[in-house]
């Protein structure tokens, strides 16, 4: 709300809040939407998912170019992976000046289209990540899929579910420690049990 009320919230000299320029002009609703959600910063951009997750605000970094924190003025001015974009939606050099001055049509086209972008970008380097990960994973496999058997190691997966299962020790609890004499004598006493139940089975 500080960013809405710094840059987009107008008092009339009759003390009353101005309406948006984006509310008075004709729009589609997908449309006037996300000009909306960009206004009151209700959106998906990295400087509100950080904040969120407890990320310094410095830290948000846009996923695509990795230049700048993601804001809006960012987003929609200063990001180079949009340059055509702006040039062709004909987009104004503020933020400010687009949501006031500009045309609200081809703001919300420009929002269509630099989303859309982005989220291909962001599904790439989610394969990408994903396909690497199957890589690893993949060579503690055998490699003749057609050969059945026990893999050569564990899996990535496989080893995360299995510390996920183990159970957590209590604090300033040792593990015992066997020593010779102590494995002999169970040894002895399972040796004399299984004698005892060969003698006592008919």
């Amino acid at each position: 709300m500080l960013y809405y009320r710094q840059h987009f919230l107008h008092i009339s000299n009759e003390g009353f809040i101005e309406i948006p320029r984006y509310i008075q002009t004709y729009l589609p609703h997908h449309l006037r939407v996300l000009i909306g959600q960009l206004q009151v910063s209700s959106h998906q951009l990295e400087i509100e998912r950080g904040l969120s997750r407890g990320v310094p605000r410095e830290e948000r970094w846009c996923p695509i170019c990795h230049t700048e924190v993601e804001s809006e003025e960012h987003f929609v001015i200063g990001c180079p992976s949009y340059l055509d974009l702006r040039a062709e939606f004909q987009i104004e050099e503020s933020l400010q000046l687009c949501m006031t001055m500009g045309d609200q049509w081809h703001l919300g086209r420009f929002l269509r289209a630099t989303y859309e972008r982005r989220e291909r970008s962001l599904q790439l380097t989610h394969q990408t990540r994903v396909s690497t990960e199957q890589t690893i994973t993949e060579f503690f496999q055998r490699v003749e899929l057609h050969q059945r058997g026990p893999s050569i190691g564990l899996t990535l997966h496989q080893a995360a579910a299995q510390r996920a299962r183990r159970r957590s020790r209590m604090v300033g609890y040792r593990r015992p420690q066997l020593y010779q004499e102590d494995i002999s004598r169970i040894n002895t006493t399972y040796n004399c049990m299984m004698e005892q139940r060969r003698t006592t089975t008919p």
